[in-house]
């Protein structure tokens, strides 16, 4: 093989690189990158989806409501329908702000109401003595 010092790579004449072509010729503090935007940022306007409901979570609720027991039954759709439909027409008609938890607890406390106040004739006992499965046989 070749000896260290008599072998002479054909880049040894090259200390560096040219580094004066990448330099710029504007002043530094003048100098910007063609992509980066001045001034303040511009604001995009997000939407949410059409089918989307905004939902407070629970320790958002109004100070009176978070105080409340939190219970969960099974609906049929149908109620759930009404509800719903009760909800958008206070809102549309009667521009009043309320929520499915408010309506659902009128609704009981009116049914309750009607339970003691006319006994065998209310509502409630019609709609339940009607239907063939709540008859004990």
């Amino acid at each position: 093989m070749t000896d260290d010092k008599s072998f002479k790579s054909p880049f040894s004449n090259l200390t560096s690189l040219d580094t004066s072509l990448m330099r710029s010729t504007k002043p530094k503090e003048d100098f910007k990158p063609a992509n980066q935007q001045t001034g303040k940022p511009d604001y995009q306007q997000t939407s949410l989806p059409v089918k989307q409901q905004a939902v407070k979570p629970a320790n958002q609720l109004s100070p009176k409501r978070s105080s409340f027991q939190k219970v969960t039954y099974h609906l049929s759709p149908e109620a759930i329908d009404a509800i719903e439909d009760a909800k958008r027409i206070l809102r549309r008609e009667y521009d009043s702000k309320t929520t499915l938890e408010e309506i659902a607890e009128i609704a009981i406390l009116e049914a309750y109401n009607d339970l003691i106040k006319n006994q065998q004739t209310s509502k409630l006992v019609n709609q339940i003595t009607s239907k063939p499965e709540s008859h004990k046989t």
